[in-house]
């Protein structure tokens, strides 16, 4: 108890991630220190383990970057995409211009070439995160649409060998026996 006091890693109302727990500090005691989570349920952890466990505090810079991926089709051109999302970033309230928000190509995926939007929210508050994370998904996907460029879903390319006949889709049918599909190629 006397170490989280002296060491300071929070304060009272802050919002933290103690291990698995993740809530605002609501107590600091001797023994132990208590946190509401976002469920609103009261989480009382001895101060022993919170002493073992990993501590991020969320509220001690003032300002939380935020990350969410997105895929573009292979047929998009990556920068324009950038371009088109930081755009759309630009536009949101709930966002902080400085640090400026990034947009990122970072891989290669199964069906579609991976974005990743960073941006930063000031004064956080799970709420403020939500809200900011919604926005931006709203807005990107709004702004790709408007400019034709697709998130694709997970696609396979099916082939069959040629000397084995080729490839055949079997009949589907039902629960009922009814006939559902199908097709040959």
């Amino acid at each position: 108890g006397f170490i989280l006091m002296l060491s300071r890693p929070f304060a009272v109302g802050d919002w933290v991630r103690i291990g698995e727990h993740e809530g605002f500090i609501t107590e600091i005691t001797i023994n132990n220190v208590r946190l509401r989570n976002l469920d609103g349920e009261h989480v009382v952890l001895p101060n022993e383990a919170v002493n073992n466990r990993t501590i991020i505090n969320r509220s001690l810079e003032g300002k939380l970057r935020l990350r969410i991926q997105v895929g573009i089709d292979y047929d998009t051109d990556p920068s324009h995409a950038e371009n088109i999302a930081l755009d759309a970033l630009s536009e949101l309230d709930d966002i902080m211009n400085q640090p400026e928000p990034q947009v990122l190509p970072v891989k290669f995926d199964d069906s579609a070439i991976i974005l990743e939007l960073r941006f930063w929210v000031d004064s956080p508050t799970p709420q403020k995160k939500w809200r900011a994370v919604r926005n931006v998904i709203h807005n990107v996907k709004s702004a790709f649409r408007h400019e034709g460029i697709k998130i694709p879903f997970p696609q396979r390319e099916l082939t069959g060998r040629g000397e084995t006949g080729g490839f055949h889709i079997a009949q589907a049918t039902s629960k009922e026996g009814d006939r559902i599909r199908r097709t040959e190629s």
